[in-house]
């Protein structure tokens, strides 16, 4: 398994060294460094130490924006919401977050996305607290940094 992760590591670094060449055409990368995102989060948790993954997860600061990228990704995925992020280039939409981003892609609010008959009150959640009006790639990068922490302790 530690081999197929490392592989896993590998092609998510390479999609967001992908997104941060090419902003204003990054969607393609960054959605594919969600789905790596996804994919190592649920080889841990439902791995065999995936009670041990869940409880450094829910302790850490980290912890609720990969349930928000899990959320944001089974939008993507199930609901062919391909609305969950948006670019900002060089302009504002009111009413606006705070703090304002300027340039690349921002997560959307949950409001403004069409709404999905599938429940999920604890991602939805975490995606609301974590990821509306942020960047993408940077809670992407914050979502690896857990993991690759996590991978070289246990």
């Amino acid at each position: 398994m530690r081999e197929k992760r490392t592989l896993a590591f590998e092609a998510l670094d390479r999609a967001l060294e992908r997104a941060a060449r090419h902003n204003e055409r990054a969607f393609a990368a960054l959605a594919e460094a969600l789905w790596w995102v996804c994919v190592l989060n649920d080889s841990f948790w439902k791995g065999p130490s995936g009670d041990d993954y869940v409880a450094r997860r829910e302790g850490d600061e980290r912890g609720p924006t990969l349930v928000g990228l899990r959320y944001a990704r089974n939008r993507l995925t199930h609901d062919l919401d391909l609305t969950g992020m948006h670019g900002l280039i060089g302009g504002v939409d009111l009413p606006a977050n705070f703090p304002l981003n300027f340039g690349g892609w921002v997560w959307r609010r949950v409001d403004d996305v069409a709404p999905t008959d599938r429940e999920d009150a604890n991602g939805e959640g975490a995606y609301r607290r974590c990821l509306e009006g942020h960047k993408v790639e940077a809670t992407l990068r914050t979502a690896r940094d857990f993991l690759v922490e996590y991978s070289r302790s246990s």
